[in-house]
């Protein structure tokens, strides 16, 4: 089982997800294993982690693009 491509909440933005050499993530991030880019909706995933640690490390992710995807439709839903 591969990791997916995209990932996308119920009604929510479409979030791309991206394995990445640790340069590559040094680049976006500094020292990392996995980030999420809100302003992009980018979840970059260090790709020489092991399946299990890929798929660990994007269930983090998600869960912070859910914190913001969330703030920013609570903060549209008030005004």
């Amino acid at each position: 089982m591969k990791i997916p491509k995209t990932f996308r909440f119920p009604g929510g933005p479409l979030i791309k997800i991206r394995l990445l050499t640790k340069k590559q993530i040094q680049h976006q991030v500094g020292e990392a294993i996995a980030f999420y880019l809100h302003t992009s909706r980018i979840i970059g995933i260090l790709k020489t982690l092991s399946l299990t640690e890929q798929y660990q490390a994007l269930a983090h992710e998600i869960g912070h693009a859910w914190v913001d995807w969330f703030e920013e439709t609570k903060d549209v839903a008030a005004t």
